[in-house]
């Protein structure tokens, strides 16, 4: 899965409004081929670096709201499994993030793309629209959502609220037909050492079965009602500065293609 063609400018009715995108070339990441983690990865930072050198590409926003959001935690199913490097260096399974819980301080408008009914990844969602979250104000975002709003030119694939800086990135998997799916990564630390499950388990004689926790019953409650995703394979990619923007304009141009 390449990037897709960018589509018409979506209106935000706030002055956070995303920018709008030039149309890119269609550029697919070549099939048939053994996967490469890391090869998929710099493909996309490529078509995100050839986006950022174009002469419609507003650099000058690049990184200008960062500051306006603050990272708080990772969420996590833990009813899927995912390998994570604890800090004594022992490989342990633990719950598969499925977002991530931010705070805004400032006003500012975040996407909202619902995971879908009956998905067979993460990275299935429906069309995106915008909702306005005021200064202050503690919200949720799903994987993809929070690829639409960091890869967004004022973000420039990074969040520096509180001085707590994390940074966007992108996994690839087999199973997912290669399709990116964005994940966030801190710089300094690990970023699941804030961690919170969004589900329990409501009987100790089963369990297997979970149950989405209320406040997150809105937002991940389908998890827990369809097929969820399979385990992604495993891959980082922080990167520099310069890097970190490739990504995220990458990103911006793909998920505008599939609004």
């Amino acid at each position: 899965m390449g990037l897709s063609d960018a589509t018409e400018k979506i209106n935000v009715p706030t002055a956070t409004a995303p920018v709008a995108m030039p149309n890119i070339e269609k550029t697919a990441i070549a099939s048939g081929k053994v996967f490469d983690q890391k090869e998929l990865q710099k493909k996309f930072a490529a078509d995100g670096g050839s986006i950022r050198n174009t002469a419609e590409f507003p650099k000058e926003l690049e990184g200008s709201n960062s500051a306006a959001i603050e990272f708080v935690s990772c969420l996590g199913n833990p009813a899927k499994k995912a390998p994570r490097v604890a800090p004594g260096g022992e490989t342990v399974d633990a719950p598969t993030t499925v977002g991530y819980k931010l705070k805004a301080l400032k006003d500012i408008s975040v996407p909202v793309s619902q995971i879908k009914a009956g998905f067979r990844s993460l990275t299935d969602t429906e069309p995106v629209t915008w909702k306005n979250v005021k200064a202050g104000t503690t919200f949720d975002l799903n994987s993809n959502e929070t690829g639409f709003l960091a890869s967004q030119p004022e973000y420039a694939g990074t969040f520096t609220g509180a001085d707590k800086t994390v940074v966007l990135s992108v996994k690839f998997a087999k199973d997912r037909n290669e399709v990116p799916l964005p994940v966030l990564r801190m710089v300094s630390g690990a970023i699941k050492d804030s961690f919170e499950e969004i589900a329990i388990q409501p009987d100790p004689a089963n369990p297997k079965k979970f149950s989405v926790k209320p406040e997150y019953a809105e937002k991940f409650g389908v998890l827990f009602v369809a097929r969820t995703a399979h385990k992604d394979t495993a891959g980082n990619t922080v990167g520099n500065g310069e890097a970190r923007k490739n990504v995220a304009a990458a990103f911006n141009a793909y998920f505008r293609g599939r609004a």
